[in-house]
């Protein structure tokens, strides 16, 4: 905790002096002031406090709380340092106006962030994530770190991170995923206004396309290793007459996929493939109900379902009127990874020639 009371006045533990007493903000017991050469100056609850402030905050996370009010009051002068907000019951780490800044260093469950996220829309409050660089080490698959994600035009998908003991903040954006693999471009800042020029500024959109023989590959090796999902699949597979490594082309599309499908890419497109195949004709909402995608805090999302449908209208394999899909062509299945793979070398043959 880096705020408390003196003489009702809010104090920074910064600039508090030890021969003081100090009170917390929120429940008014006194608080001991840490100070020394080698930590960040702060307060802190007696053992047997119970109160919802006594949190235990890493250094780490007050050194950045501490880097972000010096910076961002640049920016927001009226920003505050851990404002307790009574009817949530929730501090935020820095708030200004309808803003507020929460700097997450260490683990947040699903059940806690979406409370606080909902507490804050409650009151009309934009709530902004900035990360420690735990989740910055993290692979971008990890549900724990793709729930903080958010969209932003200029930037596209994005995250951003401090670093807090280099005083910089990491700005992973145009966040997509190109077949299993999600891809992203990384920039550093030295302050907070040059960051947000940035996202500001539209960036040009470029992104690797995918090796679809490799991808057919990777498939059939989690066959054979017999992948918890894949083996699933495989069997869904096997009960409609196919197989899974010789799945349709057209799965592999579109190229650039949104990061939140993560690695459920292949499992929910196929589903809606043999689902189309089997009942040749059904309604929209029945495929909104197959397929479940994560549920995301920060971003609205278009439904992947819609946009892989109309690629397969665009493609002839459905029509959609309205709130009706008929299957108008057959897919095209393989008889296995080889078969499939002679297709490709043929597609990108004819491509190449087109070229």
């Amino acid at each position: 905790m880096l705020i408390a009371h003196y003489k009702e006045k809010l104090i920074n533990a910064e600039f508090a002096q030890k021969q003081k007493k100090y009170t917390c903000p929120i429940c008014h017991e006194l608080v001991i002031l840490k100070k020394g050469h080698k930590m960040v100056s702060h307060f802190a609850h007696y053992v047997s406090s119970d109160c919802v402030g006594n949190e235990g905050e890493t250094q780490l996370h007050l050194k950045g709380k501490q880097h972000l009010l010096k910076d961002l009051i640049k920016e927001y002068p009226k920003i505050k340092l851990e404002i307790y907000l009574n009817d949530l019951k929730q501090r935020p780490d820095l708030l200004t106006g309808n803003l507020a800044f929460e700097y997450q260093c260490s683990p947040i469950s699903n059940r806690r962030l979406k409370e606080r996220v909902i507490g804050y829309q409650s009151r009309k409050i934009n709530s902004i994530w900035i990360l420690g660089m735990d989740y910055f080490k993290k692979n971008l698959h990890a549900y724990s770190v793709l729930r903080f994600i958010r969209y932003q035009k200029c930037v596209g998908f994005y995250l951003l991170f401090l670093d807090a003991s280099q005083h910089q903040y990491c700005l992973k954006y145009q966040i997509y995923q190109i077949g299993n693999q999600i891809q992203c471009k990384l920039k550093i800042f030295d302050n907070y206004q040059m960051l947000i020029k940035f996202m500001k500024t539209p960036q040009q959109n470029t992104y690797l396309q995918p090796n679809l023989i490799k991808l057919t590959q990777s498939i059939e090796t989690k066959v054979r290793w017999q992948d918890t999902t894949m083996t699933k699949l495989q069997k869904r597979c096997y009960e409609n007459g196919h197989l899974l490594t010789g799945c349709p082309l057209i799965v592999y599309y579109p190229i650039q996929n949104s990061p939140i499908l993560n690695r459920n890419w292949l499992e929910w497109k196929i589903e809606i493939i043999l689902y189309l195949e089997n009942k040749q004709e059904c309604k929209l909402s029945d495929l909104y109900q197959l397929v479940n995608h994560e549920k995301f805090l920060f971003i609205k999302i278009k439904n992947p379902t819609l946009s892989f449908l109309k690629l397969l209208a665009k493609q002839q394999y459905v029509k959609i009127e309205g709130e009706n899909i008929k299957l108008s062509q057959n897919f095209i299945w393989y008889r296995d990874t080889y078969d499939k793979i002679g297709a490709i070398k043929k597609l990108e043959k004819r491509h190449y020639y087109d070229s």
